[in-house]
């Protein structure tokens, strides 16, 4: 089950998650904006948490994974975090100029408009990170931080375990003890000053996705799983309880507390990993089959999270765009999900094809190292 010298599997969650996002920002932006018909339902529909949590657990994953256990560490983060930043730079300017060309409410659902009124000083905010609209950018700015971070608490995590973890979780418990980091009630993510994921809190599923990775702790997990048919399947049997707890919160019939998106509510960040658990439970029940060409597919968007992520958001604009100027048909709905997913097929395998061809033009020695780096977060 390995896919160039790695387990697919860690690919396929990434995949799930990099699909799953896409689709919960294509079906807010939609719905924000008139549509009511039936959308297409992911795992976020019918829990406390999004793929975003997952997103940012794998991230730190893979960065434990990969470069905490090689030399160069330091400059590894460092041109990572500028290679996001740059394409998040890249993303903003589509994303400003989509806006514009649409019309007043894209420009308002997008929170464009603070770039739109004042072009440069606009700008130089969110390139200083003081503002994160337009709206879905402000994942990668996140990112962003937590790279230029990461030689800080790798270096905490070489000397301390106990240091790493006491720093991370304090980090975390200030967030949940001061109220005023919280979103305002009634603000989205494109409106609010404040940001839809606060660093002091997120930081925690980054850093802890950063220590299991150290570990290879994807082995341990699956091999845990496939050696007992009852643990998977009760696996299964906690998220459907969970999808109970959901739908009676959902109705008004009990409160479920501690699930603010912003400040990562800890039901939200238990929720994300019980997800986790589902997903290499229901790898393990198809592991067999893991090499055919569906799971081949999300397994290889899985591998280029980045470029997808970049260009589900340019897709979203641009499609959102395109259904407002056509007076927001319903049916378009649908034609215009399955092009996004389409389009991000071709990005992964385009960029797969392209890594290919790059590796192929190294010197034998060079190439040879090359493959030994196939895990690296692209």
């Amino acid at each position: 089950m390995a896919k160039d010298g790695r387990d697919i599997r860690i690919d396929i969650i990434r995949g799930y998650a990099m699909l799953t996002i896409a689709v919960y920002h294509f079906n807010f932006t939609f719905y924000a904006n008139g549509y009511r018909g039936q959308m297409l339902p992911q795992l976020g529909s019918y829990g406390f948490s999004t793929a975003a949590e997952i997103f940012f657990i794998l991230s730190g994953y893979m960065v434990g994974f990969i470069y905490l256990r090689r030399p160069g560490a330091f400059t590894k983060s460092l041109q990572r975090a500028w290679t996001i930043y740059f394409i998040n730079f890249l993303v903003f300017v589509c994303a400003i100029a989509i806006a514009w060309q649409s019309g007043d409410q894209l420009i308002q659902f997008s929170g464009a408009y603070r770039a739109l009124n004042d072009p440069l000083p606009g700008t130089l905010r969110f390139l200083l990170f003081l503002q994160h609209p337009p709206y879905l950018l402000g994942v990668l700015q996140t990112y962003v931080i937590f790279l230029l971070a990461t030689p800080v608490m790798a270096a905490i995590l070489k000397r301390s375990l106990w240091l790493f973890l006491a720093l991370s979780i304090g980090l975390y418990l200030y967030v949940q003890l001061s109220e005023h980091l919280v979103t305002a009630a009634g603000e989205t993510e494109a409106t609010t000053s404040k940001w839809p994921f606060h660093p002091l809190a997120w930081q925690l599923p980054y850093c802890l996705g950063m220590l299991c990775g150290s570990v290879k702790f994807h082995i341990k997990l699956f091999d845990w799983i496939g050696e007992r048919t009852w643990r998977p399947i009760g696996l299964i049997a906690l998220f459907a309880a969970a999808v109970v707890l959901h739908r009676l919160h959902i109705l008004h019939l009990i409160t479920v507390p501690a699930w603010d998106k912003s400040t990562l509510g800890i039901v939200r960040l238990l929720h994300a990993c019980l997800v986790l658990g589902l997903l290499a439970s229901m790898l393990s029940f198809v592991r067999r089959y893991v090499d055919l060409l569906p799971f081949h597919i999300v397994a290889t968007l899985g591998s280029h999270t980045l470029h997808c992520f970049a260009a589900s958001v340019v897709l979203t604009y641009a499609m959102l765009a395109f259904w407002l100027n056509l007076g927001t048909p319903q049916y378009a709905y649908w034609l215009l999900l399955a092009g996004l997913m389409l389009s991000l097929a071709a990005v992964a395998y385009i960029r797969e094809i392209d890594l290919s061809r790059q590796k192929s033009r190294l010197p034998i020695a060079l190439r040879n190292r090359s493959m030994q780096s196939l895990g690296e977060p692209r």
